[in-house]
């Protein structure tokens, strides 16, 4: 998987779907290998989140979320997209967890779909985490 992975971030692929059933490790093995990227997290709880050991990441979701906690799939990336569209460095990967339950929301794929242009040209990179997905 990190091979695939790797040559993706070379390709400058946008949008990715990982199919685990242990997120956290997927996302530890893909973090020891990013090549300057920075990395953020999304969940329906915590919304977006850096990561405990990387103040970096910490302080390039602080500057997305605002005042806010976007748990919002539509929000986080709708706010992504503008935040992020407006610098290439660093090149940020947002992992968002269990996207089964989310990509069949209202507008959900629209906000995927509106990332990618913006996103490739950018270096920036949508990984959706999921058990199983069954993409629009």
């Amino acid at each position: 998987m990190i091979d695939r992975f790797k040559a993706a971030m070379r390709a400058s692929v946008p949008l990715v779907a990982i199919e685990t059933a242990d997120p956290a490790s997927c996302i530890t093995a893909i973090r020891k290998n990013m090549n300057g990227h920075m990395a953020i997290q999304w969940d329906f709880v915590r919304g977006l989140t850096g990561f405990a050991d990387d103040a970096t990441s910490q302080a390039i979701a602080a500057d997305i979320n605002g005042e806010l906690t976007l748990t919002n799939p539509v929000d986080v990336l709708a706010i992504s997209l503008l935040k992020l569209s407006k610098t290439k460095d660093p090149q940020v990967i947002i992992f968002m967890h269990m996207m089964h339950r989310a990509i069949t929301a209202e507008g959900v794929s629209q906000a995927i779909w509106n990332l990618r242009d913006t996103f490739k040209s950018f270096g920036h990179m949508l990984v959706m985490l999921s058990p199983g997905m069954r993409l629009p």
